[in-house]
């Protein structure tokens, strides 16, 4: 008796008889008692399992049948007409026949997603084609540098953004969301940097505008016709203004708070006032210097309203001109008239008669002198008579300087404020035997013992120069190791350390060897990992001559891996100079 094959609906499908089997459909139906039927069921469980993979559709499709398409990796159902794509869009350059309102279809040549409305497919996006890069305006969301999300509106043309809208002021965090052109993004409307799209910024026209910045329409500067102010204008930057086609004038500030009036192309400044006549120049700044518009005409200051102080370093008078009042300092030239009032300097009279009272003479006199002298520095008077100069050791003689420029005596009595030689040894830079020790060029005295007691040294520790195998730089922990004497620290808790490079000792044992100055002894910068805490114990770190501070819950370790203790707090976790004391 043959099977009768109905579908779920029940619509007979096939018709099996006893010991056949039917192909009507993808998978075999069998009929009673055929042999061999075991391999056919579960080849038909397989089908099923797999839903007909392949690359080509099944052939025998029923309405509701699934079919995975491996070559485009999609999960197709039949309708009854055509398999269909059960999740995702239809891919093809042609668009596809049978869809049903809502399906999803990607042009593959023009790389565009459409949407079939029951009648036509509508274009979702991108609006450029494949090729020419994706053009469109999203809402987006990025990380700011406080880790914040902020939602704005991007604007993108050929796959570049050009433009972001925003409803606050961030800075991107271009770590984890770079954008192209943008870092600090403005409240409203941003354009990409110059930088990234050359020539790039708002175009078209205003019909008007009320404030730009805030500031009224009606205070705009424009940049033609006549321009007057009712109100104060202020130029809020330091770099100033300029003026003249040539950008001649400058005026600007410098050092904060110092006025400047440069004129940046051509060597002369004027100066002019109004007489009556109009403009008319009386002075001017010329290759720096303040001159007249004329010779020999205006004034500095007047009679009724005078300069308190004029300060110069030359001043020189045509010898018309006259000078009156007192004056200090060097005077070369001619004087004509009488001098009043005290004379301190040198006095060079070539003619004429001068007669001058109450004179303090501090420099040279040359010439003769005619006259009766009641006192004199150089001059002792014996009886009447001038005791002549000599350059020998002769008594009751005036000492004189010989052709060296030397004075010879038995005996000095007085206070000498220099001297070149002491009891007959000459001051030495070395440490040549029975010279005076004399500071060098740096202001150090070198000698090969000091005796006496040092009562105060300028700088806080004891050091002694080691050998080492480079040069290390001060505040390097070393130790006792290398191909020399000591090296830089390299392991933690090393019981050979020695101590500390100094910056500055205090006292330096050994210093004419090669090495460097290793701090025993006083407080010294060292170089420390990690937070640390005034009088924590500090030991050698695992960076190459770099301590690290003992944690509180740390034993109390052997002297012989401490280096020091530490004066200051400081919560910097990178390598710094700590001072410690050691």
């Amino acid at each position: 008796m043959p099977y009768i094959v109905n579908t779920y609906n029940g619509q007979q499908i096939a018709i099996v008889n006893d010991g056949t089997i039917d192909q009507t459909t993808d998978i075999k139906l069998i009929g009673k008692n055929y042999a061999g039927f075991g391999e056919i069921l579960n080849e038909n469980l397989v089908y099923l399992l797999e839903n007909f993979a392949g690359s080509a559709e099944p052939p025998n499709a029923i309405a509701g049948q699934v079919w995975y398409d491996s070559a485009n990796k999609v999960l197709k159902f039949y309708d009854g007409n055509k398999f269909r794509i059960a999740g995702g869009a239809e891919t093809g350059s042609n668009a596809p026949s049978g869809l049903a309102k809502g399906d999803l279809w990607w042009e593959t040549d023009g790389e565009q997603l459409y949407v079939y409305n029951g009648q036509d497919f509508i274009l979702v996006g991108p609006v450029a084609t494949g090729g020419e890069g994706v053009s469109q305006l999203t809402a987006v969301t990025i990380k700011d540098t406080l880790a914040n999300d902020r939602t704005v509106l991007k604007v993108t043309i050929q796959d570049q953004v050009v433009s972001l809208i925003a409803k606050d002021e961030f800075t991107i965090d271009n770590s984890k969301n770079p954008i192209t052109g943008f870092s600090v993004v403005k409240k409203g409307f941003n354009l990409a940097s110059n930088a990234t799209f050359p020539g790039i910024r708002y175009w078209g026209i205003a019909e008007d505008t009320d404030k730009l910045g805030g500031i009224p329409a009606d205070q705009y500067i424009l940049n033609a016709g006549s321009q007057s102010f009712s109100d104060i204008v202020r130029f809020n930057n330091d770099n100033g203004i300029f003026i003249g086609a040539g950008q001649d004038l400058h005026l600007h500030i410098t050092n904060g708070d110092d006025v400047n009036i440069t004129n940046e192309v051509g060597n002369v400044i004027k100066v002019n006032v109004n007489s009556g006549a109009g403009a008319q120049e009386i002075a001017r700044f010329e290759d720096a210097t303040f001159v007249p518009v004329a010779n020999n005409t205006g004034s500095i200051g007047t009679l009724a309203n005078k300069w308190q102080n004029i300060f110069a370093y030359d001043i020189i008078l045509d010898q018309n001109g006259e000078l009156e009042g007192n004056t200090r300092g060097l005077h070369t030239g001619n004087v004509v008239g009488n001098v009043t009032g005290d004379v301190a300097g040198n006095i060079t009279a070539t003619a004429g008669t001068s007669t001058l009272n109450n004179l303090t003479i501090t420099g040279t006199i040359t010439g003769s002198l005619v006259g009766t002298s009641t006192t004199a520095e150089l001059v002792e008077l014996d009886g009447g008579s001038g005791v002549p100069a000599v350059t020998t050791a002769t008594a009751n003689t005036i000492a004189g300087r010989d052709s060296n420029g030397d004075i010879t005596a038995n005996l000095f009595n007085g206070t000498a404020t220099n001297s070149q030689a002491l009891d007959g040894s000459v001051a030495d830079t070395t440490q040549t035997p029975l010279t005076i020790a004399k500071r060098d060029t740096n202001g150090d005295v070198i000698a090969r013992k000091f005796v006496g007691t040092a009562t105060a040294a300028q700088f806080a520790d004891l050091a002694e120069v080691y050998t080492s195998d480079e040069q290390y730089e001060p505040g390097t922990v070393v130790i006792l190791g290398g191909e020399k004497e000591v090296t830089q620290s390299v392991s933690h808790f090393d019981h050979k350390v020695v101590g500390v490079v100094s910056t500055n000792p205090a006292y330096l044992m050994n210093s004419l060897s090669e090495g460097v100055p290793v701090a025993l002894k006083g407080r010294v910068p060292c170089k420390v990992e990690g937070a640390v805490r005034k009088g924590d114990i500090l030991v050698t770190g695992h960076q190459p001559g770099v301590a690290v501070a003992l944690t509180e819950d740390s034993a109390i370790p052997n002297s012989l891996y401490v280096i020091g203790k530490s004066l200051e707090n400081n919560e910097n976790p990178a390598v710094k100079l700590v001072e410690i004391l050691v």
